[in-house]
């Protein structure tokens, strides 16, 4: 968060990049915010470029929430960052045909408006567990000692979803070595399923 939409911008591709690395950058660099540039996401809608014909560039922020700290003062220094950040970008590169930019920021209260993410690739607790004990064995372990090694080890990672990375610690704390790479290989697969 925040989804930074930027609609009319007719450019090449090097400088529709460019243009996303400085508002990563510049939108992370508001502290107020609490967002880091992996946070921020820009996109270019081309498609629209048609409609208005490069003159006018309209940059959206959605899905920014409301908190304490964000102020009208932060929202609106944020809203003349992206600005000036368009403009130094459009005059850099001569971009004549531009004549009009506009920013405009929509922030949400989640609570309000419902949201939900998550990362396709990470999994939670129960989703690692079930994954591990389809692959339970019949080693000198219990199945339920197993699974309570396994949930004890992936508190301790204090995360609410385990990424490739979680699992291979898992793995290598909860396997033998021997078998721990073929383990974490279908444990992967059985998650990706």
């Amino acid at each position: 968060m925040p989804v930074t939409r930027v609609i009319g911008f007719e450019a090449e591709d090097k400088i529709c990049l460019e243009l996303i690395g400085e508002l990563k950058k510049r939108i992370a660099s508001i502290d107020e915010l609490h967002v880091t540039e992996k946070q921020v996401s820009p996109f270019i809608e081309r498609e629209a470029v048609q409609a208005v014909k490069g003159e006018e560039v309209v940059v959206y922020i959605d899905g920014l929430f409301e908190k304490a700290e964000r102020t009208p003062e932060v929202c609106k220094q944020l809203t003349d960052k992206i600005y000036w950040t368009v403009l130094f970008i459009v005059k850099k590169y001569k971009m004549t045909n531009v004549k009009f930019i506009e920013v405009i920021n929509y922030t949400i209260n989640p609570e309000k408006v419902g949201y939900s993410s998550g990362n396709p690739f990470e999994w939670t607790e129960d989703e690692v567990v079930d994954a591990f004990n389809v692959f339970q064995n019949s080693s000198n372990i219990s199945a339920d000692d197993a699974e309570k090694k396994l949930r004890t080890f992936l508190k301790t990672l204090e995360n609410n979803s385990f990424g490739k990375k979680g699992i291979a610690a898992a793995v290598q704390y909860c396997v033998p070595s021997h078998c721990a790479n073929r383990m974490f290989d279908a444990i992967i697969s059985e998650l990706e399923g």
